[in-house]
């Protein structure tokens, strides 16, 4: 099952370019990172990364759905921003 942790993890690797820097962005283990990424692409059926030494390479197919992650993500903050201007929330001072 894909949820919104595993679409900001890809994101993640992608952006750093190894899973130990993006296990540490987003406040997971290696380990963890390592098996929820095995876990979204089993869910998609094909690979969207390909594991090197020290880096992962986004695949063809990766960056399509990378693309999508970031739009998603995009739109989610969006949707949050709306929400906080609605409550005042974003003017607010301290």
């Amino acid at each position: 099952m894909m949820n919104l942790a595993h679409w900001r993890l890809l994101v993640a690797v992608a952006d750093e370019g190894t899973i130990s820097r993006a296990a540490d962005r987003v406040g997971i283990t290696q380990s963890g990172a390592s098996q929820a990424i095995g876990q979204l692409e089993a869910a998609l059926g094909f690979p969207v990364f390909v594991r090197e030494r020290r880096q992962v390479d986004v695949t063809a197919l990766g960056q399509q759905v990378i693309d999508h992650a970031r739009r998603m993500l995009d739109g989610l903050q969006a949707i949050r921003a709306l929400a906080d201007d609605s409550q005042g929330l974003s003017s607010a001072r301290i």
